[in-house]
């Protein structure tokens, strides 16, 4: 399973609202103002009742009465970047203002008004509306914002901003909205603390923020890959537009196109000194976990990003997943009910409780979890996907058949074909599982997603390695060989060690090593398998056991309980059956977080193994009659399930 990280940013994933235009006493005022200084000057009303660090604000769209269209979305879009800057504004997100548009009967794009917003601010129980406009007078544009007591209608602060020219326009928004934080009630040292310029936060093109703000709408749908493109065309127009860069990071790295993912992300930690806190500690979070792979930076800088903005539902949601990775459900699941706590309407925030539950082998709260998620996101692809998950795990084969019957000619069936063909592994039906990764395989490379073709293509090879068919995993091994993804490299190394090619898996894992020097999977996990794989083959299981020492990741969703099984094996070579049998218990124990794999029914295969070393001639009869009820319509020719059968045929 592949869990979601808070692609958020949850500063850019904010609402996208719009205000109302300034009140002015006569055109010759806002003149004289003018007149007074080139860049940006600013008014103020007296001071109102500000918000509490409990309040949460409702943003507005802005008015624009301009006529230039450049400002429609965007200077709403900075202004909501902007304003989340600050730890003490809880501004709702945007998941959470499209959930309440559609109980309102409202479309989810629709454009907030000053009295929509209104409306929907008493609905979420916000205390307070932000709204904003911009006018324009010749060449000089005006910009007011006005928070507003959603209950009372009464103004809580209003500042107003002129800018000399259009290029001015951000930075006169960027010091209103500064000024205004004060007047709500943050502290002066929190707003001089948090509190970089708008156009270093953002762009200084609203080009460039226009395209970014259009790249948001489709991506605050749950429509990721469809938003790149306003993505691209935003760093396009601007080079140095960081938080783009780590918005595009996120999406690749969740589509599994980690080369990709790497490149954007580098880019956005290269210019994290043009971001806000919030922002830097989002991008340095994602440098560890997608550039170098340190897992224990990666933890505890989201740590400091909790601490830092404790309303922000980033930091569990991640954490929650980085405990997945190391196979902690407990965590993971304290972590996730933190996420949907502080932002219930975030759809990976439910995904990733719900899978830390499975887990967890916590199935009914799993369901449960899911039914909640599915009744909020309704046509979330990735929900529908892991409910077919849910269903394969829990052998609900006629949900899970309807669950792929929904999935058929959208762009994530090739997430569910996959994880099909590795339910069909378990069962033993590899030629169908082969026939089915090679239309996964079309699908992924129509897309695009060369290194996601690469993780699947790997996963078949070492599937057909560990099945005893050397032949055909040799054959897809090389074939990944010739490609430079990690993924490629990592995978193919595993089935040239376990098929006994020791000169192709130490040039793969040199050059691993060589480029990952950091990385905490690759150093404790990933190449210590490839090294007891090969001293398996070679004999000498002792070696492996010693290999495979540390227990970092073993039961994560990454690692899928491969060190384990591995090390179970081992312990079988070396005539060691108790505690061959402890290790297989282990990935049978982990059925949640490892189904469907087909190291659940090996495992029971090798506990039949285990028990038979060990002397106990029932219990060996028992898991060899559990692994062939599973494999009853396996593939008869799997030179595993031969050497199964004259095993079994021993102990009668």
């Amino acid at each position: 399973m592949t869990a979601v990280s808070a692609s958020g940013l949850s500063a850019v994933s904010a609402p996208v609202k719009k205000s109302r235009l300034p009140i002015f006493a006569t055109a010759a005022v806002v003149l004289a103002v003018a007149l007074v200084g080139a860049g940006a000057l600013y008014f103020r009303s007296k001071p109102a009742h500000g918000l509490t660090a409990k309040d949460t604000l409702v943003l507005a769209d802005f008015a624009n009465t301009t006529g230039d269209t450049v400002f429609d979305g965007t200077l709403k879009q900075a202004l909501a970047v902007d304003l989340q800057q600050s730890p003490f504004l809880q501004v709702i997100p945007q998941a959470r203002v499209q959930h309440t548009l559609g109980f309102m009967g409202r479309q989810p794009n629709e454009r907030l008004t000053t009295d929509v917003a209104r409306e929907l601010c008493l609905r979420v129980g916000s205390k307070a509306m932000l709204s904003g406009s911009i006018a324009s007078l010749g060449s000089q544009y005006v910009v007011t914002l006005n928070a507003m007591n959603c209950q009372t209608g009464e103004s809580l602060a209003q500042e107003q901003a002129q800018a000399s020219s259009k290029e001015q326009v951000l930075t006169a928004l960027g010091g209103a909205a500064t000024k205004l934080r004060g007047r709500l009630g943050e502290s002066l040292a929190s707003v001089q603390k948090f509190d970089v310029p708008i156009d270093q936060v953002t762009t200084s093109s609203l080009e460039a923020l226009k395209a970014f703000a259009m790249g948001n709408a489709e991506f605050d749908q749950e429509r990721e890959m469809q938003s790149l493109p306003f993505y691209k065309r935003a760093v396009e127009l601007d080079l140095n537009f960081a938080w783009v860069y780590a918005r595009m990071g996120t999406i690749y790295a969740n589509a599994g196109e980690n080369e990709k993912a790497i490149e954007a992300t580098r880019k956005a930690y290269e210019l994290r000194d043009r971001v806000s806190e919030r922002e830097k500690l989002y991008i340095t979070e994602h440098y560890y976990q997608t550039v170098t792979g340190e897992k224990e930076k990666e933890m505890e800088t989201l740590e400091l990003y909790g601490r830092t903005y404790p309303n922000d539902m980033v930091p569990p949601n991640n954490l929650c997943v980085g405990y997945q990775m190391e196979g902690d459900y407990t965590k993971a699941t304290e972590k996730g009910r933190d996420a949907v706590r502080i932002d219930p309407n975030s759809a990976s925030g439910w995904f990733n409780l719900a899978y830390s539950y499975v887990g967890s082998n916590r199935f009914d709260e799993a369901q449960q979890t899911m039914q909640q998620a599915m009744a909020k996101f309704p046509e979330s692809e990735l929900g529908h996907w892991f409910s077919y998950l849910l269903d394969l795990t829990l052998g609900k084969t006629t949900d899970a058949d309807r669950e792929l019957a929904w999935a058929k000619g959208k762009p994530y069936e090739y997430r569910f074909l996959g994880t099909q063909a590795r339910s069909l592994l378990d069962q033993g039906k590899l030629r169908l599982a082969e026939e089915n990764i090679k239309r996964v395989l079309d699908m992924e490379n129509n897309q695009g997603l060369k290194e996601t073709a690469d993780g699947d293509l790997g996963f078949l090879a070492m599937a057909q390695a560990d099945l005893g068919v050397c032949d055909r995993a040799l054959k897809n091994a090389t074939t990944l060989a010739a490609s430079s993804t990690r993924a490629a490299l990592t995978q193919s190394g595993y089935v040239f060690a376990t098929c006994n090619d020791g000169q192709k898996v130490e040039a793969n894992a040199a050059r691993l090593n060589k480029e990952n020097p950091l990385d905490s999977f690759l150093q404790k996990s990933e190449l210590p398998q490839m090294r007891a794989r090969l001293n398996l083959q070679r004999g000498n299981g002792a070696k492996a056991i010693e290999d495979l020492h540390s227990e970092a990741f073993q039961l994560g969703f990454v690692e899928l309980g491969l060190p384990v099984y591995l090390r179970a094996s081992a312990y079988l070579q070396t005539k060691q059956g108790a505690p061959a049998a402890a290790e297989f218990q282990k990935i049978l124990d982990g059925r949640g977080a490892l189904s469907p794999l087909p190291y659940l029914s090996l495992a029971k295969l090798g506990q039949g193994r285990a028990y038979a070393l060990s002397g106990n001639a029932a219990q060996a009869r028992t898991a060899y009659q559990d692994f062939f009820t599973v494999w009853k319509d396996a593939d008869p020719d799997i030179p595993v399930l031969t050497q199964a059968k004259a095993e079994y045929a021993k102990l009668q």
